[in-house]
């Protein structure tokens, strides 16, 4: 993980993997971004990222991430596509390294504010296919 980035991009996800138009971010539509630019939040935020991880449960199928991490520090990037309600979440990384990992769904609510304090509420689940909404009055 990196310690003290330069850069911290939160990305409010979709959950759903759906069709391909818009900002995309490992294959799932970016609702909303922010950037944390105070040096301090950043540092709090790669220090509690690694501490919400935990052991992957192997029976876990369900992974519904709408919340994505993209921390910059030098040439070294890491991503992070977590879903705290499935308890999952992948790490990609600039040196080649991926995989998938456990994260603590308790954790949500601490990297909500982080969210919050970027100005990106995180993503909600899209719409079924021919949805429209009632009109109003």
């Amino acid at each position: 993980m990196l310690r003290a980035p330069d850069q911290v991009t939160l990305l409010g996800l979709v959950p759903e993997v759906g069709p391909t138009s818009g900002e995309r971010f490992h294959d799932r539509s970016v609702a909303a971004r922010g950037e944390l630019v105070e040096a301090l939040a950043r540092n709090a935020l790669a220090v509690a990222l690694p501490q919400s991880f935990r052991r992957l449960q192997p029976d876990g199928l369900c992974f519904m991430p709408r919340h994505g991490f993209h921390l910059v520090r030098g040439d070294d990037v890491v991503e992070i596509v977590a879903s705290f309600e499935c308890e999952r979440a992948e790490v990609h990384t600039s040196w080649g390294e991926q995989g998938a990992l456990g994260v603590d769904e308790a954790a949500q609510t601490q990297f909500d504010a982080f969210f919050a304090r970027a100005g990106v509420r995180r993503g909600r689940r899209a719409p079924p296919p021919g949805y429209a909404p009632e009109p109003e009055g």
